[in-house]
């Protein structure tokens, strides 16, 4: 994975890309927005706390992390071996 400056109307934004090879060919599969330049360089030097949640595989990722915060595991743990 590397990092990826795009200059969108003279302003830059970061982005996550990876390549993996498929079928021989070396193909971009992931391209992830991170947020413009100058919104990443704040969170880097500031000295608060930044909470950061990501749902990579979409909707069960999402219930999974429902779930969590409700204490529904917990539970179903106590009475499911």
């Amino acid at each position: 994975m590397h990092f990826k400056i795009k200059t969108i109307n003279n302003r830059k934004y970061l982005y996550i890309i990876k390549n993996e090879r498929v079928n021989g060919k070396v193909v971009q599969t992931i391209q992830k927005y991170v947020g413009s330049a100058d919104k990443v360089y704040q969170l880097i030097i500031s000295n608060k706390p930044t909470r950061i949640a990501s749902y990579s595989f979409g909707k069960p990722a999402a219930f999974i992390k429902a779930a969590e915060e409700t204490g529904l595991i917990e539970s179903l743990n106590k009475h499911v071996n």
